[in-house]
């Protein structure tokens, strides 16, 4: 992991803890993400690499799942968005220290992550942006051993990042582009995709 990319570094019950404030702002930015499952197992992950340790109830280690995978790059529609976003950031808060020469040119390759009801683990991936297509989400799912299921895609915009998904249909909030929210069914079919 680049020194840069960490501020500073804890281990808690062997556990390592991650604090990133250094690198790039949100929200393409590094970012220490963590999961729970219904039966204890806790997965972390710091989104800069495709890299989740999963633990049981008592933080012993189950299983690291890793890919050698980068995230795609960044539109140029997506670079404007995230130098307004940083534009309102530094006008709410004179603390803001982000500059246009923080931002990647790529987006990390984890999004999110999740235990759904089944306790399998969804490891969301930043998928890249394609002209003239319909837009999509992504996820690859793991086993309780770590072992890879499937690769699910569903339209972007939907997020089960609650973690509402049993055997082949989730429940997920859609949002718009006006911002309004609904509740969306989704079915993943036999090849994972929704």
């Amino acid at each position: 992991m680049p020194r840069a990319q960490v501020a500073e570094l804890e281990a808690v019950g062997g556990l390592a803890w991650a604090y990133t404030n250094a690198g790039a702002p949100p929200p393409y930015g590094s970012n220490w993400l963590m999961a729970f499952a219904a039966d204890g197992r806790v997965a972390g992950a710091l989104t800069t690499t495709y890299r989740v340790s999963v633990y049981d109830s008592l933080l012993r280690s189950v299983s690291t799942i890793e890919q050698d995978e980068e995230g795609p790059r960044l539109t140029a529609a997506e670079r404007r968005n995230t130098l307004a976003h940083m534009a309102e950031r530094r006008r709410q808060s004179r603390y803001y220290v982000y500059g246009e020469n923080d931002i990647p040119e790529r987006k990390p390759p984890i999004r999110n992550l999740w235990f759904d009801r089944d306790g399998r683990l969804w490891v969301e991936r930043h998928l890249p942006h394609l002209p003239n297509e319909p837009q999509e989400q992504g996820a690859d799912v793991y086993g309780t051993d770590g072992e890879h299921l499937f690769s699910a895609t569903w339209p972007r915009g939907i997020d089960f990042g609650l973690g509402a998904i049993r055997s082949n249909t989730g429940l997920g909030i859609q949002t718009d582009v006006l911002g309004i929210e609904r509740v969306v069914r989704v079915r993943f079919g036999p090849d994972g995709i929704g």
